[in-house]
């Protein structure tokens, strides 16, 4: 485990993702921010192109035989698909111990890098700063982040605000209507994130892993 394969596996999802559609979650307001008005447009249709492509998934055992098999181009995911793709590089590497991190409201999917010693079954954004910059690595390429646990919420606190400035906001399930992201990420830091063991010591595919993911 290091932050080294945390900033690999996540500079790996971002080439898989480079040039492509990308999130259907993420859009730009009309109304305000500094991004450019043909940056917007282009964001807004794609978003909306994605959001086609994701609602025609028809469960979570697909996300790899639909985008390993789309055009690079064509290829779509928010934080869930992100973060599953960066868990199969992980398993092509051999890398252990590799946890999905799922918000209790589905707000946010991040995975992370643990000891073998890894015994959490759930923590609070609050509790990351409590168990040790070093207990476990996080891996979050929706977010574009690979830091240390200490670091992670000033981090995307960091980026949130840098997307605020340009226009951007945030679709999720418990809103009809995009939100303002800095009013989107306070919601990650309220409720649990609950974790669920990906690859083992050896780096192999856990049970869950397999029964959900990898046998489609």
């Amino acid at each position: 485990m290091s932050l080294f394969a945390a900033q690999e596996l996540v500079k790996l999802t971002r080439l898989f993702y480079k040039g492509s559609l990308k999130s259907s979650n993420k859009r730009y307001s009309c109304a305000y921010g500094t991004a450019p008005l043909d940056r917007k447009n282009r964001r807004n249709i794609n978003c909306d192109k994605a959001n086609k492509a994701l609602a025609a998934m028809k469960s979570p055992g697909e996300i790899y035989k639909i985008l390993e098999g789309c055009d690079p181009q064509n290829r779509f995911g928010n934080c869930t698909q992100y973060s599953m793709i960066a868990a199969k590089y992980g398993l092509m590497k051999k890398v252990p111990n590799i946890w999905i991190a799922a918000h209790e409201d589905r707000v946010h999917v991040f995975l992370v890098l643990t000891q073998e010693s890894f015994q959490f079954k759930s923590l609070t954004i609050a509790d990351f700063s409590k168990v040790g910059d070093k207990a476990f690595f996080i891996c979050d390429p929706w977010f574009n982040v690979a830091c240390e646990v200490g670091l992670y919420k000033a981090m995307i606190m960091t980026k949130s605000s840098q997307w605020a400035q340009q226009g951007k906001e945030i679709f999720s399930n418990l809103v009809p209507d995009p939100e303002p992201v800095l009013e989107w990420v306070n919601r990650l830091f309220v409720g649990r994130i609950w974790f669920q063991q990906l690859t083992d010591k050896d780096g192999k595919p856990t049970q869950f892993y397999t029964e959900r993911f990898l046998n489609f």
